[in-house]
């Protein structure tokens, strides 16, 4: 069986900023990205990029962004789809 893939932190980040979130500054180690428009603002931990986004991390994202309104539950699964890499443990 193939281990499970998710987007690396790197994509999420993108995926963000795409949507119309902006980085801004916030405690040390907290990355925070917020959304203007709709005034949402997500919190991850600071940590290399290239890790692969944590289960809480996507679900966290996935309740934020369709409950209020950025995506629609099937464009969000098909960010998941068109950005995975292999899952690892996050360090």
């Amino acid at each position: 069986m193939d281990a499970p893939r998710v987007p690396t932190l790197s994509r999420v980040f993108d995926y963000l900023r795409d949507l119309g979130f902006a980085a801004e500054a916030g405690q040390p180690g907290v990355a925070v990205f917020a959304h203007p428009a709709s005034g949402a603002e997500l919190l991850f931990r600071e940590r290399d990029l290239s890790t692969p986004a944590r289960p809480n991390e996507l679900a966290n994202l996935h309740a934020q962004l369709t409950h209020r309104g950025l995506v629609t539950p099937e464009e969000f699964e098909r960010f998941l789809a068109g950005s995975v890499q292999p899952s690892t443990t996050p360090s």
